[in-house]
């Protein structure tokens, strides 16, 4: 299961307790999944998802907030099953009204592009509109505690300007610096760090899926120290390698030339036995010379320049 898809079924599991959260919840959905329709004299409105549990929140939602009862649809596309329900009644338009989608004027029925301040007055509705939007055009990608090249992404997109600017000042004032970008025709407010996006799971009422979260970026914290140590030992390890083959080379070069009896007594000790271990760190050659490492990259650094001078 997605990660989107565990964060929206989380949220659907819970229930807004007042009316009024409830109503910012649906105004937020329809915004992002919904549509407008019309049939004769009436004006009402229809939503799709892809996911079975919001479509059943929002029609029980529906029904409890306006006493208006759907036509629901499910159509399979491949492994995918879609959920389309539609409100048409006498009572949607007045429902359209209250939700701040659609306004009535001298001038006639106009749509509110903006969101309704009234709809989001208190800070519980701002909770619940920000929920109802990534329910219904919401989607999180973070990263695998094993890694991969997916980062951390929330986004959320509507149809129009003026709802993803207002929605994008919503999330400031929970001081959330959302961007807010046009993406074919649509406008999506998103945020990219793991911290913006656990803020916002907070604030939609997402606590499982944070702390699902949280763990990941710890596992994966710990896994990319655990690799940035394995490289750097890696690294090490070739170092080490490429200065013992140029040691032996120097060794191979006396020991041709003038041979290695040629050297002071602790000088042979040393070629004799890199010569003898090409593995053997300075460390563990120190070990079995019982001196110390400095001692080792010193005498070292003389039989280099010895056979250095011998080159040349």
């Amino acid at each position: 299961m997605s990660f989107t898809r565990t964060v929206k079924e989380e949220i659907t599991r819970k229930e807004f307790p007042s009316a009024c959260c409830k109503i910012a919840c649906l105004s937020a959905f329809l915004r992002t999944a919904g549509s407008i329709v019309s049939k004769g004299s009436n004006v009402g409105f229809s939503f799709f998802t892809e996911n079975a549990a919001t479509a059943a929140y929002f029609c029980d939602i529906v029904s409890k907030a306006f006493a208006i009862e759907g036509n629901v649809k499910s159509k399979s596309s491949g492994e995918k099953e879609n959920y389309s329900a539609e409100f048409l009644s006498d009572a949607t338009l007045g429902a359209l009204i209250e939700l701040g989608i659609l306004s009535v004027s001298a001038d006639g029925v106009k749509v509110v592009f903006g969101i309704d301040k009234y709809i989001t007055e208190s800070e519980c509705c701002k909770r619940a509109y920000i929920a109802g939007a990534f329910l219904g055009g919401g989607s999180c990608t973070v990263p695998t505690a094993s890694g991969g090249s997916t980062g951390y992404h929330l986004e959320f997109v509507f149809s129009f300007y003026e709802t993803a600017h207002d929605f994008a000042e919503l999330l400031a004032e929970f001081d959330i610096a959302a961007k807010l970008i046009e993406r074919k025709n649509t406008f999506v407010v998103y945020v990219k760090s793991n911290e913006e996006i656990q803020e916002i799971l907070t604030i939609i009422g997402a606590e499982e899926s944070v702390s699902v979260l949280a763990e990941t970026v710890v596992v994966k914290d710990i896994n990319n120290r655990a690799n940035r140590k394995l490289n750097c030992d890696l690294s090490n390890i070739s170092k080490q390698v490429a200065a013992a083959e140029r040691q032996v080379e120097a060794i191979e070069t006396i020991s041709q030339t003038v041979g290695l009896s040629a050297l002071t007594p602790e000088l042979r000790a040393v070629a004799e036995l890199r010569a003898a271990d090409k593995v053997l760190t300075l460390e563990e050659m120190a070990n079995e010379l019982n001196v110390t490492k400095s001692c080792v990259n010193h005498r070292m650094r003389k039989i280099m320049q010895i056979a250095n001078d011998l080159k040349n």
